[in-house]
């Protein structure tokens, strides 16, 4: 399907056609052409019969604007079909053990890729929830393939909305199998699907023991305060009923000799 066809698609977002004609307005990500040419064409070329995807590592200006892309980490355990693409769980552990083992620690997930097989460039209304949840910071953004029609488009935030950033053709250095162009008819936008899965069971794992120990140590901490203070009240108690009754006999006794 045509990026024109997917404009009039309800819930879908499509590059406006008077972006498409003023190239001279078309913002660029510092660093997505370099990490396309090494990681995101080849992943998305080299699986052009199904929808694949990943995430943009890089770093978020403070001012909200666009990413400097650093690297990519394609989702290689993703469920990847024709026309579906789950981001599993065991997909986000890769990924995350991806960049706290393979990037420094001040670089961070600075959006997503996926690829849209023969279907244009668009955000399906699946894609636009998955960015709206998952990819809301200012600076993140997606990007979108079409290996079959060898085109390609980014999306961003501004002023708080998800819109087009541009639309273009690939390199023609990059281009699907010929046989698998010819074999490969047109879709619907309705038949593309992105799924996210929860965040990783095992990361949320250490995150709740993490806590838990916190507060099982804080809850001991406060018992033994707790016990302390009690045993040391009943000790004080104690000693001052011994004292008094002490005291009383003896005055008893007096009271008796006086008489």
């Amino acid at each position: 399907m045509s990026a024109r066809r997917a404009e009039r698609v309800p819930g879908a977002v499509g590059l406006p056609r008077r972006l498409r004609r003023r190239r001279e307005a078309v913002p660029e990500i510092t660093g997505l052409k370099g990490i396309s040419d090494v990681t995101i064409y080849p992943h998305i070329f080299g699986s052009a019969d199904r929808e694949v995807g990943g995430v943009l590592v890089g770093r978020m200006p403070a001012d909200g604007g666009l990413p400097l892309v650093t690297g990519a980490i394609p989702a290689i355990s993703a469920d990847e079909q024709k026309a579906t693409l789950t981001f599993t769980q065991e997909a986000w552990a890769h990924v995350h053990h991806i960049l706290e083992s393979q990037f420094p620690a001040d670089e961070q997930i600075v959006g997503w890729y996926h690829s849209h097989p023969s279907f244009g460039i668009f955000l399906s209304g699946h894609d636009l929830f998955i960015h709206e949840n998952f990819f809301n910071a200012p600076s993140q953004v997606a990007v979108v393939v079409d290996p079959i029609n060898g085109r390609e488009g980014a999306f961003g935030w501004q002023d708080g909305k998800l819109v087009p950033l541009y639309e273009r053709a690939t390199p023609r250095t990059w281009r699907a199998p010929a046989e698998l162009q010819a074999r490969t008819p047109p879709r619907k936008l309705e038949d593309s699907r992105v799924v996210v899965a929860a965040v990783p069971t095992e990361r949320l794992t250490k995150r709740v023991l993490a806590v838990a120990a916190v507060v099982i140590c804080t809850f001991v901490i406060v018992a033994l305060l707790l016990i302390t203070g009690v045993l040391g009240g009943s000790g004080d108690k104690g000693a001052a009923r011994h004292e008094s009754s002490g005291r009383l006999p003896h005055t008893a006794t007096n009271q008796h000799g006086n008489q």
